[in-house]
């Protein structure tokens, strides 16, 4: 695999930004992602909530940090 390939696939990640509801496991914090989405028949913007664990090798990240997942 050439490294213009590599570039390509790297671009085509997917960004999310979350807020830190726990920071209590060594590693890993727990990240919450909170995306609206449009109700397909009545046309209301819905909050869904996803949590996410990223990694967090210096233990930087507390409790109500806002971070951006990839």
């Amino acid at each position: 695999m050439s490294d213009q390939e590599t570039t390509v696939d790297r671009a085509m990640r997917k960004t999310r930004t979350g807020t830190v509801i726990s920071d209590k496991i060594d590693k890993p914090v727990i990240a919450r992602v909170q995306p609206l989405k449009e109700h397909p028949k009545y046309k209301k913007h819905i909050q869904q909530a996803t949590r996410f664990k990223p990694h967090d090798e210096q233990n930087q990240c507390k409790v109500g940090d806002r971070v951006r997942l990839m």
